[in-house]
């Protein structure tokens, strides 16, 4: 079961945020639809588009490294990951994900960047277009709303 995401509150801490969002190409039918969510929350959240840069790699697995190098540069306090894993006929998805997951996680814990999770998983093509529509339940749109609340979470 799918859970809508709350339209992001503004607040003016959001508004000098810096953000970077990296997006994977392979299985690009998701991701774009996963980029076109994360650019509405962006637009929702109040953030202009000076404040934002798109990065595109080639896929998931790249999509780590990217965002390493960019929360090293010292200039963002978010970065929003896209992308798209589909389960295949062997195992690959699984330990790709694992890959993924557990880089981003590392990212944020080692440079105090915020990062926002929208690299979905499914089991086919038709579960992945269910996370990236343009409703409440696009996995990007989230990905922003989580990236934004933990960077401007009061410590």
């Amino acid at each position: 079961m799918q859970r809508a995401v709350k339209k992001i509150t503004v607040s003016s801490k959001s508004r000098s945020l810096k953000l970077a969002v990296v997006v994977a190409d392979f299985n690009e039918e998701i991701t774009k639809g996963l980029l076109k969510g994360a650019l509405k929350a962006i637009h929702d959240s109040g953030l202009e588009r000076k404040q934002v840069r798109v990065y595109h790699v080639a896929g998931s697995f790249e999509v780590a490294e990217l965002a390493m190098r960019l929360a090293k540069t010292k200039r963002l306090e978010a970065i929003v990951c896209l992308g798209a894993i589909i389960k295949g006929e062997t195992t690959h998805d699984q330990h790709l994900a694992s890959a993924v997951t557990h880089g981003l996680m590392q990212i944020g814990l080692d440079t105090g960047v915020a990062i926002g999770l929208g690299v979905i998983t499914a089991n086919n093509m038709v579960q992945a277009r269910a996370r990236c529509g343009a409703d409440k339940y696009n996995r990007g749109y989230a990905a922003v709303v989580a990236a934004i609340l933990l960077a401007t979470q009061k410590i």
